[in-house]
């Protein structure tokens, strides 16, 4: 990547194609996201990133409580998108620091084990995913 970087700052244009969006997101001013041959998303990592306006919070769950804690969540008026990938459940809600508390409360109450749980802000996986419908996969 140093000699992207060194390239970028002498105003070279690079054209890089990759799956790595973490690496597109330190590299690229601008970048497409192509789905099935057509772009469906075109911008800066920032300008994309703001288009999901909402905190991501992740929980894990015991795989026995997982569609139990799935209709609690579902329920929360703070939670605007609800999906789940194996033990793990992702909410995308307006400030996940302050809301994050109250739904481990709900799930306590319901008597449901939680194994982990984290807030995150959009990254370029999340606008893949949104634009897309599918998460990108080594």
């Amino acid at each position: 990547m140093g000699q992207l970087q060194t390239l970028k700052k002498e105003g070279v244009a690079i054209f890089l194609t990759s799956h790595y969006l973490d690496e597109v997101d330190y590299l690229a001013d601008r970048l497409a996201i192509i789905d099935q041959g057509k772009v469906v998303a075109i911008g800066s990592p920032n300008e994309l990133k703001r288009q999901i306006p909402r905190d991501i919070i992740t929980i894990g769950v015991h795989p026995e409580h997982v569609d139990q804690a799935m209709r609690i969540l579902q329920q929360q008026d703070v939670v605007k998108e609800v999906s789940q990938d194996s033990q793990q459940i992702r909410l995308a809600t307006e400030h996940g620091a302050e809301v994050l508390p109250q739904l481990l409360r709900l799930l306590d109450v319901g008597k449901i084990t939680v194994t982990t749980s984290a807030i995150s802000t959009p990254t370029l996986s999340d606008v893949f995913l949104k634009k897309t419908g599918y998460e990108l996969r080594e």
